[in-house]
């Protein structure tokens, strides 16, 4: 669910637009968040290459990012 949410929100609004190379990137981050490594099912070598590395936190335990709402909300 939350893979769905964020790809949803950073991919499919129709406001999005982005450079091929920074969409691949933030794709792999998006990724990162929501999956450990062993969990994909693609090519091993992709995953070496471009997987970023996890600072010793696991996915799960990583912090939802914050929505527009709620930046709004705390800015004022």
């Amino acid at each position: 669910m939350k893979f769905a949410a964020l790809f949803r929100e950073r991919f499919m609004k129709i406001d999005v637009s982005m450079p091929l190379e920074d969409a691949l990137d933030l794709s792999w981050q998006t990724l990162a968040e929501c999956f450990d490594a062993d969990e994909l099912l693609m090519k091993q070598a992709l995953i070496d290459k471009y997987f970023p590395a996890q600072d010793a936190q696991s996915p799960a335990a990583a912090p939802e990012p914050a929505s527009s709402t709620q930046l709004d909300m705390a800015n004022g």
